[in-house]
């Protein structure tokens, strides 16, 4: 099985998992809520050839919609505006591309009370929407052109939230993301042949239940 094979197949499973997890909740008393968050990404690109690089700091935020279920397990959908790309050793160079990302994850939330344990797993879609750099261009990395616009990967996240329900839920979260798309041509004959994005993000959220 190739790698990208073994990318997609993953891609399926983690999907399939998040849909049939949500596909048992019972849709008695759930908790209905919307809302925004934003923060922090630390990113670097993993290069094949290898690029010497080091974490790349950007910013990420978006909306937020979750519907949760009757104990322990949700479905939350986000559209997000994320700064990704690299920033190497050996120069002032840094490279940022900004995509539209929509994550699908399967929620869970663990506690009582007020205070919840949260993790947050699925496959997420980008679309790379602008491409921007600073400092001198002195490797082929630095003028390259993005051919694969397209992106696709998984994430993962864990953090906890204070849930009042009736004044909102306030929520702290680490993530970490992985793409399994190449944004530079991956032929046999070119430059890379891997050039694909992953990051560290941390965000603060605030949500309003609707139900």
């Amino acid at each position: 099985m190739t790698s990208r094979s073994l990318h997609l197949l993953l891609l399926a499973v983690s999907l399939l998992l998040c849909l049939t997890a949500n596909a048992q909740v019972r849709y008695e008393g759930n908790e209905l809520a919307v809302g925004a968050h934003g923060g922090v990404t630390m990113t670097m690109v993993t290069f094949s050839p290898s690029v010497a690089q080091q974490l790349k700091q950007g910013y990420w935020g978006g909306l937020m919609f979750r519907y949760s279920g009757e104990k322990n397990l949700g479905l939350q959908v986000e559209a997000n505006y994320v700064q990704k790309g690299w920033k190497e050793n050996e120069s002032n160079f840094s490279r940022t591309l900004s995509y539209v990302e929509v994550p699908l994850l399967s929620h869970f939330f663990f506690g009582k009370g007020i205070f919840r344990w949260i993790i947050n797993l699925g496959p997420q879609i980008s679309f790379q929407v602008s491409d921007s750099s600073t400092g001198a261009a002195t490797s082929v990395q630095h003028t390259e052109l993005v051919k694969h616009r397209f992106d696709y990967g998984l994430c993962g996240g864990t953090g906890f939230e204070f849930n009042t329900r009736r004044a909102g839920i306030y929520q702290l979260e680490a993530r970490f993301t992985y793409s399994f798309a190449d944004f530079f041509d991956n032929s046999y004959s070119s430059s890379f042949q891997q050039s694909s994005n992953m990051a560290i993000m941390v965000s603060g959220a605030v949500l309003f239940n609707c139900k």
